[in-house]
């Protein structure tokens, strides 16, 4: 168990889309946003890097992304674990076509061959371990419930979740949102053409005791510094920790910048972006 006054570092960092010339739908920008987190990060020198999915741009196509996404982690010194994302191995599962018609959904579910591609590229998953007290746990959620050989084996995975020794603090790390606006909100229908995204973005699964969760999509790159962990209150919450207000949205623009958490309160606050 963690000194109770020690402070400690760990960063969340998530949709890190790492691309390559070499596909048609390169953004240089978006390597460009994730090479000045990656400095930001090195310079914290946390403990733990958490990464949250989509490392790649388009890795269940690329394959090679992978090898230039798993250079930069390693390039920032510290240890890292990660999970995947839709960019890496497929789509949320679909079982129909939704509103929008200039996509085939069902096409772009994921698939056991691309988790396997990530696997041998980047990992293995799903993950869990302690580390100063604190148990830290990684999954894709959103292969819960399909037919795939991996679902079966997250099932397995959880039920030895449940066994194991309780922490007084459990982290658990997801790609997609459990939702988008409520944990009450109603089930999303991909065919109606304003639930469309909010289907494709977000998932329900039942609670969790996880007094933090972080997910991905967030439109951009952005992480985040959780210190002071040793001195954290578990939340209630099964989705966010307890805090009096969210935290501001961080503004569109061409800066980029960090949000931090100091997990001994649950509060959350802006540090000032750098170039």
């Amino acid at each position: 168990m963690s000194d109770p006054g020690q402070t400690w570092r760990f960063v969340h960092a998530t949709d890190i889309h790492v691309g390559s010339p070499r596909s048609y739908r390169f953004k240089p920008a978006l390597n460009d946003n994730w090479a000045t987190a990656a400095g930001q990060i090195k310079a914290l020198q946390p403990d733990l890097l958490l990464v949250g999915g989509d490392l790649t741009r388009d890795g269940n196509l690329n394959h090679w992304e992978f090898d230039d996404s798993r250079a930069t982690l390693d390039a920032i010194g510290v240890p890292w674990h990660a999970i995947p994302g839709n960019m890496d191995t497929g789509n949320k599962h679909a079982d129909r076509q939704g509103a929008w018609t200039d996509r085939d959904d069902v096409s772009l579910n994921v698939t056991e061959a691309q988790l396997s591609v990530f696997r041998e590229k980047i990992g293995a998953f799903p993950w869990s371990f302690t580390h100063r007290g604190v148990r830290f746990s990684g999954c894709y959620e959103i292969i819960a419930g399909t037919t795939l050989p991996s679902a079966a084996a997250l099932d397995t995975w959880l039920d030895h979740l449940a066994t194991l020794p309780r922490t007084r603090w459990h982290v658990m790390l997801n790609h997609y949102p459990l939702f988008t606006d409520h944990p009450a909100e109603p089930a999303r229908d991909i065919t109606r053409n304003e639930d469309y995204l909010n289907w494709y973005f977000a998932m329900d699964p039942a609670p969790a005791s996880a007094c933090s969760m972080p997910t991905g999509k967030p439109g951009s790159p952005m992480c985040s510094a959780a210190t002071s962990i040793a001195d954290a209150r578990p939340s209630r919450s099964t989705v966010s920790p307890s805090v009096s207000a969210p935290p501001p949205p961080w503004p569109n623009g061409p800066t980029a910048g960090q949000m931090a958490t100091r997990a001994s309160a649950f509060r959350s606050s802006r540090l000032r972006p750098r170039p």
